[in-house]
């Protein structure tokens, strides 16, 4: 899905515009029963071989007289992407899907400080417990890079060292995410140029500790709103942790000096392209702890995270009104991630096509490579949690509304004074003269993606 697409109520990818017939008055007929993980698409039968055509459900669906209500197709469920896994090609020991440990050479055991440049926080390095291996054909022990179109010389040398025990590492390393990752929430939205991201991030880490009081406050009071508020809660500390374990697993990672160097040194080449926050050539981490790193992340977006997903999707789905905002800030958080890390990649897809004097296919590289495929992978989930945030919360474009009626809206009806003053703001925000003109304008110019190019489809009504 191009970045450039303008999602819609029904403006989806295609390939996934057709589960939009109706959903049966009861689930007594089985093939179209109430609970969505019980609907599966199945291949066209006329043209079974073409992934873009309307899959034989969707038609059976559409076409059955007894249905009331719309049913996204399969394939546009929510399942949007936030971590990019499985692309690095450092060894050919197992891929992405399996964690497993690597065979040392001895029994010394080292500690190494990792730092991650992007996320503007890490109060403490994550430390990491590793050993030296023998590699064998396959295994990457090396960082090239291009200069002026060709490869530089010599290349760099990166110690063969492994992870000493991956299931502790992992352990170790979701305790490290959930410590930091709020922290991390914070000092990433004070980085963001745009004010509505600093005040919806802190706003997140405002909800979230609220609903911790509000929680407590219905308990001593006996109140049964408390599992409504312990289900908001968890769903959005669980957004926070699957978005900070998402930007983990993008940009760079350098070990620190304050822990073992592993025998190495920086490069001394000055096109040396990894660096640290200071400009100045860094220590990149081994390539066979990159690719164990990236079985773990495999393990958590394919397990933990679609966990959260298959949550959020409930909850947005609910006519529970007072959970609007923390539907909101999710969506927003999410879009909002799919277009920094849009933007990322087409900056870094035309560094390299200046580089090497090669022509860009896409805004983020070649058809064909695995980073362009993510990105619309990540596209396509950006649309479709859009489609759901129109269908199930935006009936109403919240721009032109008259606030002073809130009472009347059903949407607005059951927040607290905190939270509708948050999305009114939010909405006036959305409405600042010039922002879509600005959007569209670059969009026509095909430069690098806004980082409110999703987001600024929240606020809009989908008709």
């Amino acid at each position: 899905m191009p970045w450039d697409a303008q999602p819609g109520l029904h403006d989806v990818p295609p390939g996934v515009e057709s589960h939009l017939g109706k959903r049966p008055r009861t689930p007594s007929n089985t093939h179209y029963d109430t609970e969505r993980n019980k609907i599966r698409c199945e291949p066209n039968k006329e043209i079974p071989d073409d992934p873009n055509a309307e899959c034989q459900t969707c038609l059976d669906v559409r076409h059955n007289g007894k249905l009331i209500h719309a049913v996204p197709c399969d394939r546009a469920r929510l399942n949007f992407i936030v971590a990019r896994v499985g692309m690095l090609g450092y060894t050919e020991r197992f891929d992405e899907t399996r964690m497993e440990n690597v065979p040392g050479t001895d029994t010394k055991v080292y500690v190494i400080h990792v730092k991650h440049l992007d996320l503007g926080t890490n109060r403490e390095p994550l430390q990491l417990e590793v050993k030296s291996f023998q590699p064998i054909p396959g295994d990457t022990v090396e960082r090239c890079w291009t200069v002026g179109g060709r490869k530089a010389e010599p290349s760099y040398r990166i110690e063969p060292y492994c992870l000493v025990d991956i299931e502790k590492t992992k352990a170790r390393f979701v305790k490290y995410l959930t410590r930091y990752c709020f922290m991390g929430l914070r000092s990433v939205g004070d980085m963001s140029e745009e004010p509505i991201v600093r005040t919806t991030y802190g706003m997140i880490c405002q909800h979230y500790e609220e609903l911790g009081r509000r929680i407590q406050q219905a308990k001593k009071a006996s109140k049964p709103e408390i599992k409504g508020l312990e289900i908001q809660r968890k769903i959005l500390g669980e957004a926070v942790f699957a978005w900070y374990a998402g930007r983990y697993s993008s940009g760079s990672v350098i070990i620190l000096p304050t822990g073992s160097t592993l025998g190495m040194k920086p490069s001394p080449d000055p096109t040396y392209p990894h660096k640290d926050e200071n400009g100045n050539n860094a220590l990149a981490v081994p390539r066979m702890i990159s690719a164990q790193f990236d079985s773990i992340q495999h393990n958590l977006q394919y397990a933990r995270v679609q966990d959260f997903i298959k949550d959020f999707q409930a909850l947005i789905e609910t006519s529970n009104h007072a959970a609007f905002l923390t539907c909101h800030l999710v969506v927003f958080l999410f879009l909002h991630w799919t277009a920094v890390a849009s933007k990322q990649r087409a900056s870094r897809a035309k560094r390299r096509a200046y580089e090497t004097n090669g022509i860009l296919e896409t805004p983020y590289g070649k058809r064909t490579d695995a980073m362009t495929r993510f990105v619309e992978e990540m596209h396509r989930g950006a649309v479709n949690l859009l489609r759901y945030w129109q269908y199930y919360k935006s009936d109403v474009d919240f721009r032109q509304l008259d606030w002073d009626g809130r009472a009347t809206h059903k949407r607005l009806s059951k927040l607290e004074h905190y939270e509708f003053q948050f999305i009114r703001e939010s909405a006036e925000a959305m409405r600042k003269v010039g922002m879509t003109t600005d959007l569209v304008n670059q969009n026509l110019k095909r430069e690098l993606p806004h980082e409110l190019y999703f987001v600024e489809k929240m606020a809009r009504s989908p008709s």
